[in-house]
């Protein structure tokens, strides 16, 4: 009798860890994308103060390359492996905006 309870145990937590990747997981989001009629607004040749004030600060400066500021926004679904991810790339000089990607 106890050979069977512990059989039916066994198989019992086999199925249940098998089910385990079909279990709900919330998406992930990291990071900010400021809105596409606000990014429309910026153009070459602002300053810095005027595109934090549109944007916000960035998401990401490089300490190496301060002139190479980030706005990026990652978003990760349950389902999929490869998360979708959004960059504006800002590229000043000498605190002017020259390259907008």
């Amino acid at each position: 009798m106890l050979k069977k309870v512990c059989i039916c145990l066994i198989v019992t937590s086999s199925i249940l860890s098998s089910c385990s990747s079909f279990l709900y997981h919330d998406a992930i989001e990291q990071g900010q994308m400021p809105q596409a009629s606000i990014v429309k607004k910026i153009h070459v040749g602002m300053n810095e103060k005027a595109v934090v004030q549109l944007l916000g600060e960035p998401t990401l400066v490089n300490p190496l390359y301060p002139n190479k500021w980030a706005y990026v926004h990652t978003h990760a679904k349950a389902w999929s492996n490869e998360p979708t991810v959004e960059k504006l790339e800002l590229i000043f000089e000498n605190g002017v905006l020259k390259t907008i990607r």
